[in-house]
């Protein structure tokens, strides 16, 4: 039988981390539970994104956020905050409406 994972650092509401190798910001978390909701966010348009007013990053032209948000255990989150990126004040109510939706569960 193979080694449980042991994870040092507790993700922080609100902050963004790496959600199977693309940035997301978590919005709600329940450690107890290990379960936590993040919004995903990228740098190009597909079907089901939403474009945000202004960038998460200075170095980004344009961002895109996916329509609904997904759940996840502690294993599918990296373990570093991703420093410089932010949701700019006009794109939080695009933000607020999506963490309403029902999340896509991560396997």
């Amino acid at each position: 039988m193979s080694k449980k994972k042991i994870y040092n650092k507790r993700l922080e509401k609100g902050k963004f981390y790496t959600v199977n190798r693309h940035p997301g910001l978590i919005v709600l978390k329940n450690d107890k539970k290990n379960i936590y909701i993040a919004v995903i966010t990228g740098t190009s348009q597909h079907r089901h994104q939403t474009k945000l007013k202004h960038p998460t990053e200075t170095k980004v032209k344009a961002s895109f956020v996916n329509n609904r948000p997904v759940q996840g255990k502690r294993k599918h989150f990296g373990s570093r905050e991703l420093v410089g990126m932010k949701i700019h004040h006009d794109d939080r109510i695009t933000i607020k409406i999506i963490k309403r939706r029902k999340p896509i569960k991560l396997k």
